[in-house]
């Protein structure tokens, strides 16, 4: 009546999840137990479990105190054929259905802004040991099974195509991905408060449309607290919906250095204007 036992670590769950269709009834002789024991260290599996390589135990179980296990007496009348036809069953499948072909499904990707960051974050994938993350095909991170968020420091501002790609490391499965294009939705000028030694603007360029209507320079106007424009800064012919940054110096269009303050910056596209304000201190 004991069952027999499939018997994963935390990191080789996954695999207890493939062999639970294979598990018959149990309500016949034959009963199957599917068990997370990260302390199960003996045994051939434990080697693996110790190199970070997914594997199970799959034992059954009997008393040690009366079995004739390893003994003389072990003799084939001591068999159950039937509880090892069924087992070796559950096994066969399961080795047949990790053949393959083996999928991870893709992860689903999404990107939002904070700040100057690009936040990542994505599902959790059944058998992903691994995630690799690319940033307009350069890598730029590689994490573990168990991540479901990276924050890329620094990326604003400008387009952002990021690919996630999970991995199950011991399968050596195809990967799958997800690709995402981040742009900025919330673009501010920085760093804020300045001193005044480089304040980037960032802009996006209007929709096609209204490039092939009005073209597609972007104009940014500074404006000191007193009201009066101090500076025009421009990005001649940009292609639709591109994202960029345009640096102010601090300095007026005379040259001269400006003073401390709360200044306007008033960024047109031609499609949208939108005002933004920047903190001077010196």
């Amino acid at each position: 009546d004991d069952p027999l036992r499939v018997i994963a670590n935390d990191a080789s769950d996954w695999l207890l999840e493939r062999a639970a269709p294979f598990v018959p009834d149990s309500s016949g002789d034959f009963s199957v137990a599917l068990q997370v024991a990260n302390a199960q260290v003996y045994s051939d599996h434990a080697s693996f479990w110790a190199n970070g390589y997914s594997a199970v135990q799959i034992s059954e179980t009997i008393d040690i105190t009366t079995n004739p296990l390893h003994t003389l007496g072990d003799t084939l009348g001591h068999l159950d054929f039937d509880f090892a036809e069924n087992a070796v069953k559950l096994i066969a499948s399961l080795t047949h259905d990790l053949a393959g072909p083996f999928e991870l499904a893709a992860p689903a990707l999404s990107a939002a802004n904070d700040g100057l960051d690009v936040v990542l974050s994505w599902n959790e994938v059944p058998g992903a040991a691994a995630y690799t993350i690319e940033r307009n095909g350069v890598l730029i991170a590689e994490l573990g099974g168990d991540a479901r968020e990276y924050r890329d420091a620094g990326a604003c501002c400008g387009e952002r195509d990021y690919t996630i790609t999970a991995s199950t490391g011991a399968l050596r499965s195809e990967a799958a991905s997800a690709t995402i294009v981040s742009i900025p939705e919330s673009m501010a000028p920085y760093p804020n408060p300045s001193t005044g030694g480089g304040v980037f603007i960032p802009y996006q360029s209007a929709s096609p449309t209204k490039i092939a209507r009005l073209g597609s320079a972007v104009r940014v106007s500074i404006y000191a607290p007193s009201g009066r424009l101090v500076r025009v800064l421009t990005a001649e012919r940009q292609d639709a919906w591109r994202v960029g940054v345009l640096e102010w110096n601090g300095r007026d269009s005379g040259g001269e250095s400006v003073a401390a303050g709360v200044y306007l910056i008033k960024i047109d596209n031609g499609d949208t204007e939108q005002t933004r304000k920047i903190t001077l201190v010196r």
